[in-house]
């Protein structure tokens, strides 16, 4: 997937720094917030960005 999204923003001369952006949504108030950040933390991990704690944000 990492190499995809390089690849792809690559083609795009407009792109200055390369972003990834994701999000965790849920319906209405079926997870809090702790339970989101649980989730986030876990995906960031599987993803390999596990190490960077900057990453997750839930409001």
């Amino acid at each position: 997937m990492k190499t995809f999204l390089k690849v792809h923003s690559n083609r795009n001369t407009r792109v200055k720094n390369q972003q990834f952006h994701a999000m965790i949504s849920c319906k209405g108030r079926e997870f809090d917030k702790k339970e989101l950040t649980g989730m986030a933390e876990k995906w960031l991990h599987k993803m390999g960005y596990g190490s960077n704690h900057n990453l997750t944000g839930v409001s």
